[in-house]
């Protein structure tokens, strides 16, 4: 970044760059994939780490990623953001279960009336991508809280209502400048996965189904597995990779809100 320049300017290449400047990037990458596959507790750790990071780089711009140990600050802060989230969440989960419930009453009651499966199909498919565009949007707008608790880590700076909107209020130039990139992040990201898993596994169930005789149907499992997990790996890392540039977009609205820039030094706290 240019000296004297904002933080929370930091454009998504700034961003990428930042993630890549350090030497075990890819390393550090790869694990994450690696975690994000553990159920539950996965999902913690990987928040935690970003959040970590988060608070290293908002204290100082020049942060390189942290190491994904110790394990137990990082489970911690990300049950912290866990639990926070959940609460703000409630209405987009409502929504979200209101629509899956109607998409199944629909298949169950209407496939008869029917005039094609894709009768069903379609509005499946919209409601997927519409709700993954919802929860993309919501992921990025719920980022001042996250800020508060990367820097605070605890469960009641995240319903600090007060401090973190009067925050967003007084900066708001820098929260929709970063807003608005991590956003796009978020959507290229969204859709890097979305189209990996049609591509990859679509495409493999189709060439199964042209290219396997009828008797050998019965092992096209065989092949259409591992695709699921090359897909799963290729996608996870791309994904990974998506959420550190957000963690370090969001590091530099950080700073910037909470006036970092102009304290003298970071105080005693782990990363």
């Amino acid at each position: 970044m240019s000296a004297g320049r904002d933080d929370h300017a930091m454009t998504v290449r700034e961003a990428f760059r930042a993630v890549v400047a350090d030497r075990s990037w890819f390393k550090k990458t790869a694990i994450g994939v690696g975690i994000m596959m553990i159920p539950y507790v996965g999902t913690f750790w990987f928040t935690g780490y970003g959040l970590a990071w988060v608070r290293a780089a908002a204290w100082d711009p020049e942060a390189q990623l942290p190491e994904w140990q110790p394990v137990g600050p990082r489970l911690r802060t990300g049950l912290i953001a866990f639990v926070v989230s959940l609460i703000y969440s409630l209405p987009l989960s409502a929504l979200m279960i209101g629509g899956v419930f109607l998409l199944i009453a629909r298949g169950a009651f209407g496939l008869a009336e029917m005039a094609s499966v894709w009768d069903f199909v379609v509005p499946l498919i919209a409601f997927t991508v519409g709700m993954t565009l919802v929860s993309v949007v919501y992921g990025v707008a719920i980022w001042p809280v996250f800020a508060q608790v990367a820097l605070y880590d605890s469960i009641e700076s995240g319903f600090d209502l007060r401090r973190i909107f009067g925050r967003v209020r007084e900066y708001a130039a820098a929260y929709r400048s970063v807003f608005w990139r991590a956003l796009a992040v978020g959507l290229v990201s969204s859709f890097i996965v979305l189209a990996g898993m049609a591509v990859v596994v679509g495409g493999m169930v189709f060439g199964v189904a042209l290219l396997l005789p009828d008797e050998m149907a019965g092992l096209a499992w065989m092949l259409v597995m591992p695709a699921q997990m090359i897909s799963s790996v290729l996608t996870g890392f791309a994904s990974i990779l998506a959420a550190l540039v957000s963690y370090r977009l969001w590091a530099g609205y950080t700073r910037t809100a909470y006036g970092l820039d102009r304290l003298a030094s970071m105080p005693d706290v782990a990363v």
